[in-house]
């Protein structure tokens, strides 16, 4: 392990903490956030008293290398973008949820509107 991170302001991020922190934040909207990123945990005035307000202190490139073997690979998996669904798959989806949300006449499988006033008699303009 490198050791420990500095901040602009000179805080030093020790490899423990910054896996334990890491650990601590896997999972959160955060951490995805700062993508991989942590802000500086000094609480001596110098730094926004919010955490999240912080600016990003350490870029994941620089917490990755600090970080021990199985937190190392949670980070990683993570912060792993989310595969895309194909375009086929959406498609489909898409039709199906059109089948299942919509009124068609059995006739011509013309969607049907059903009107809003209450009445349930629905008849197809297009037959």
């Amino acid at each position: 392990a490198v050791g420990h991170l500095r901040c602009a302001l000179g805080h030093l991020l020790c490899d423990d903490c910054a896996g334990g922190l890491v650990q601590s934040q896997i999972g959160s909207a955060e951490l995805r956030r700062r993508q991989g990123g942590l802000a500086c945990q000094a609480m001596d005035g110098s730094h926004d008293a919010c955490l999240q307000l912080r600016d990003t202190a350490f870029a994941r490139t620089h917490v990755e290398p600090l970080l021990e073997d199985g937190v190392r690979k949670q980070y990683i998996a993570f912060l792993s973008p989310v595969e895309e669904q194909d375009d086929e798959a959406a498609k489909n989806l898409q039709h199906w949820v059109a089948e299942l949300l919509n009124v068609t006449c059995p006739s011509c499988d013309a969607y049907l509107d059903p009107r809003p006033d209450g009445c349930i008699a629905m008849s197809c303009l297009h037959c």
